[in-house]
């Protein structure tokens, strides 16, 4: 058995460069617009729906570690939650209390990052709810 020894400046070398393909891996971030089409109430009624939204995701770790993804929208009052992302969809959960805390809302979200397709759900106190749907686009920052 052979052993080969690296020197203390190799060494460092191979640390630095792991951490930083690690850390680029992780640090991936997107932004898209996302344009609402349409909405489902609780009773299923479907009517147009008009507005938009900016998402900002952040993968914080690797993909396939769960709650990878930092998630921040331009709406209240979910405006930074975690979730789970791949090359394939985003999405994640935000549960706030509002009304002085005697009402729970759960907003879900979901995006297609090869459609562009969302789904979001908003329920309160686990109850019945909406769901918006629409297109994303991705969003260059001009200044």
């Amino acid at each position: 058995m052979t052993h080969v020894k690296l020197s203390r400046t190799v060494r460092l070398a191979l640390l630095i460069g792991a951490a930083f393909i690690s850390s680029s891996a992780c640090a991936q971030e997107l932004t898209v617009l996302c344009r609402y089409e349409q909405t489902i109430d609780g009773a299923g009624k479907s009517s147009p729906t008009s507005g938009e939204m900016s998402v900002s995701a952040t993968f914080i770790h690797p993909v396939g570690t769960p709650k990878n993804l930092k998630i921040t929208t331009s709406k209240a009052p979910c405006y930074d939650f975690v979730g789970d992302g791949d090359d394939m969809k985003i999405g994640g959960t935000c549960i706030r209390f509002i009304e002085d805390g005697k009402m729970k809302m759960q907003r879900t979200l979901k995006i297609d990052r090869v459609s562009g397709a969302f789904e979001e759900i908003v329920q309160f106190n686990d109850k019945g709810g909406l769901v918006h749907m629409g297109h994303c686009l991705a969003a260059s920052r001009k200044f």
